[in-house]
């Protein structure tokens, strides 16, 4: 026997009655509970040709924190989840990583607010902007009211010369991929920041954390900004490897020992941990 016209992802309690051919009816089954199975939602691909110049390696949304080196022009990281409330106001932050030279990357932020499998239904693309250099940039967005409950695709797309696009190939960048949970139990996630730099679009400006001079030679000074005090603090190189850390507040740091490169400054603050990047000559 089948049965049609259910549900995705409902739970359905079956019983059973049989009647024989004298109208004889036999007693109620015990129940039998069938939940049906999720809808499949398949996504466009979209990824970058050649990352040897820049690539994306920091995306921190909520419980998102992920900073990595290249992925070959795409990252899928949807084992990584945050919530979001509907209605609420969060913030995103992200930076591009660069082989030596720094170039002018676009960016483009997605999210499928209604899960139907792609990013171009009205108030899905949230940010929309572009950086020049190896900070860390932020954007605020808003998710919708009527957004629908349950699990859905975020895409992050970092493009250089070209405008980003949901789908399809381009030359050099990256594309990263993660899942976003809209719940109504989720409170708010805005982190807070500091527009200490010039606004490159409304809602999109550099995180809070300043490091200077960058690149640098030898010592690296640290501006916090609003926080009284940083608790501890450790550089990483590109690969994510510890070079060295600290349990001490944090103003000037001495980077001698350290190869020429790309390396990330995580700050523990009574805010949370910050993260910016610097380059050493």
């Amino acid at each position: 026997m089948s049965v049609s016209g259910l549900t995705a992802s409902t739970t359905y309690t079956f019983t059973v009655l049989a009647n024989d051919e004298a109208a004889n009816s036999s007693a109620q089954s015990s129940e039998l509970n069938v939940t049906t199975a999720a809808p499949v939602v398949n996504y466009c691909t979209s990824s970058g040709n050649n990352t040897s110049y820049e690539w994306i390696d920091l995306v921190q949304l909520g419980s998102i924190n992920n900073s990595t080196s290249a992925n070959g022009g795409y990252g899928d990281f949807t084992s990584l989840s945050t919530s979001l409330a509907p209605g609420s106001s969060n913030t995103i932050t992200f930076s591009a990583g660069f082989r030596s030279s720094t170039y002018s990357e676009n960016w483009k932020v997605w999210i499928d607010y209604n899960q139907d499998g792609d990013f171009n239904d009205s108030g899905e693309q949230v940010v929309s902007g572009n950086t020049s250099n190896a900070s860390n940039y932020s954007a605020t967005f808003t998710v919708p009211s009527g957004a629908a409950l349950g699990a859905t695709r975020m895409r992050v797309s970092m493009v250089w010369n070209a405008t980003p696009s949901t789908c399809g190939t381009f030359s050099y960048g990256e594309v990263e991929d993660y899942t976003v949970v809209i719940s109504n139990t989720a409170k708010s996630i805005e982190q807070e920041s500091v527009h200490n730099g010039d606004a490159l679009n409304k809602g999109m400006h550099k995180a809070s954390l300043g490091i200077y001079p960058n690149p640098a030679a030898k010592t690296i000074h640290v501006s916090l900004a609003e926080f009284n005090e940083a608790s501890s603090y450790r550089v990483l190189d590109i690969g994510g490897r510890v070079m060295f850390e600290r349990s001490t507040s944090v103003e000037k740091i001495s980077v001698d020992g350290l190869k020429p490169g790309i390396y990330l400054l995580e700050v523990e603050t009574e805010k949370g941990t910050f993260k910016s990047k610097f380059l050493k000559n």
